[in-house]
């Protein structure tokens, strides 16, 4: 639990466990909120989820570090509530977190850095995503902190259902925050069946929308964030390197799957849903959406190899976008 004095105070000097280093931040309204709604999460034996949205180098992982280093040195945790070894990367890192959480103090905080590599939306999941879908549901019981940064969190629908706090960086350094009936807004827009692709395209339906009409979309609260200590970033950029690349590598195998099956070239559909690892239904929605082309023979459909492949790549990377 964070102590009331703490909370009050004007400033918090955050303690880096990994490299020793200090920096003195002000504490914010939303960083006196954020503990509050911390301590709350504790006491309610429940978890506290946080989405930050931004585009590539924009700064969501840092905001996410920082928030993490609040929280442990808010409680003097020299790394008991956070330190690098709780940020992950892959799927395989995130079954790392899920075997750590029972054994973890209540208020330890875990970040899923690339959370778009990890989770899909619900109509696109291979059975390894179905399986951290069910571990996402059961470890809320633990009373962990749990923070996901994506570019695009609307695809991430399991996630943003528990969210209880949405930051969203429009700029480096600059942070919007959306919690209460703001985020409730945001999810009822997203619920639609609408396929988005921009967070600005979704705030402006969710201003528009009559049942939240009465919102002042104007009083959200915004602040700026700085770089944390140079040796944490640095650490941070080496440990991340490795554990994209061994993603990378996962990545490039499976790609390799792809181009051992297949006759003459082309998959049938059914072959290419086993391939990919989701059901047949799955892949036809896919299709009629134009995120993949097809070659039709008759009554027969095909994908051609190549084509599949590119697909395949943008799946397991969470980016399949439907075609121009």
């Amino acid at each position: 639990m964070i102590s009331q004095k703490v909370i009050e105070a004007s400033h918090l000097t955050i303690e880096i466990p990994d490299t020793g280093e200090t920096m003195t931040i002000k504490l914010n309204p939303f960083y006196k909120t954020l503990m509050k709604a911390y301590n709350a999460a504790i006491m309610d034996n429940e978890d506290l989820v946080i989405l930050i949205n931004a585009y590539e180098r924009k700064g969501k992982s840092t905001l996410a570090r920082i928030i993490g280093y609040i929280i442990d040195s808010a409680q003097v945790g020299r790394g008991k509530y956070f330190n690098l070894d709780n940020v992950y990367f892959s799927p395989e890192d995130v079954a790392v977190m899920f075997n750590k959480v029972p054994d973890s103090e209540p208020g330890t905080v875990h970040i899923v850095d690339e959370a778009q590599n990890v989770l899909h939306r619900r109509d696109a999941m291979t059975m390894i995503n179905k399986l951290i879908d069910k571990g996402i549901k059961t470890i809320g019981e633990f009373k962990q902190v749990f923070i996901f940064n994506s570019p695009a969190f609307w695809e991430l629908d399991v996630i943003l259902r528990r969210a209880d706090i949405l930051l969203n960086i429009p700029e480096k350094g600059h942070v919007e925050v959306y919690t209460g009936d703001f985020l409730n807004a945001i999810k009822h827009v997203v619920s639609w069946k609408a396929r988005w692709y921009d967070f600005q395209d979704i705030l402006d339906a969710a201003m528009s929308t009559k049942k939240f009409k009465y919102l002042d979309w104007s009083s959200i609260w915004e602040f700026k964030f700085k770089p944390l200590p140079p040796k944490e970033m640095a650490l941070y950029r080496e440990r991340a390197r490795k554990h994209k690349g061994r993603f990378l590598k996962q990545i490039a195998n499976a790609i390799l799957e792809v181009t051992k099956g297949g006759e003459e070239g082309y998959y049938t559909v059914k072959q290419a849903a086993k391939v990919i690892g989701i059901s047949v239904d799955a892949l036809y929605k896919h299709i009629q959406r134009g995120n993949i082309a097809i070659l039709k023979r008759g009554n027969k459909v095909f994908i051609p190899q190549k084509e599949l492949e590119r697909f395949y790549r943008s799946y397991l990377t969470g980016k399949a976008k439907a075609r121009a």
